[in-house]
């Protein structure tokens, strides 16, 4: 009896460990979508003091995969020091691959001294590793467009971002591992649309 209480035991076990190990790739892109999400909707137009070019451009890792990058400047209140209200910061999120590793991540650079007299090294952040793919979409109010540059788009903010974050989960009963994609609309606030030309 106790010897069979000792194999369902360990059974039990065994699936628990299974299922926390296949929920921990899902939990971790969904965290790195809502960081993503802070980050998009809190971006700031690119015109004025202390803000940049919104730039989102559309690539390919090795394996033909989205990699998609973005960089903008976002309005984030600083912690801990409520009467000097907001900060402005410079973000880069991407997909990395570190030296000697073959699997990429979703990073966060960040840089946050913009009026420093020499450019400061950005701090990066991992949000979700490994991180299989990345793609972003840009919607300007006709069509969705796969990069942007606000240069050439009138000096606006899209009007809608869409992110789509893909991570491998646990390999199921075939041997393979599992496609886990999350994929959020996202609307930054100070948006507006392109003035028309002529």
């Amino acid at each position: 009896l106790v010897g069979s209480l000792y194999a369902g035991l360990h059974v039990a076990f065994r699936a628990r460990s299974s299922v926390v190990a296949s929920l921990a790739p899902v939990r971790a892109a969904q965290a790195a979508v809502e960081m993503l999400r802070q980050d998009l909707e809190s971006a700031v137009p690119p015109t004025g003091n202390l803000a940049g070019a919104f730039v989102g451009q559309d690539a390919q890792d090795d394996n033909g995969r989205d990699a998609d990058t973005v960089e903008l400047y976002a309005l984030v209140r600083t912690s801990g020091l409520p009467d000097l209200g907001s900060d402005i910061r410079k973000v880069e999120l991407g997909l990395a691959v570190e030296e000697g590793a073959s699997v990429p991540r979703l990073v966060r650079r960040i840089t946050t001294n913009l009026m420093a007299t020499q450019t400061p090294e950005p701090v990066e952040e991992v949000l979700c590793a490994p991180a299989r793919s990345l793609n972003l979409r840009y919607y300007d109010g006709v069509e969705w467009l796969d990069s942007w540059d606000s240069g050439n788009m009138g000096n606006v903010l899209p009007l809608a971002i869409e992110v789509t974050l893909e991570v491998e989960t646990a390999a199921g009963v075939d041997g393979e591992p599992g496609v886990y994609r999350v994929s959020r609309v996202l609307v930054p606030p100070c948006a507006q649309l392109p003035e028309e030309e002529g």
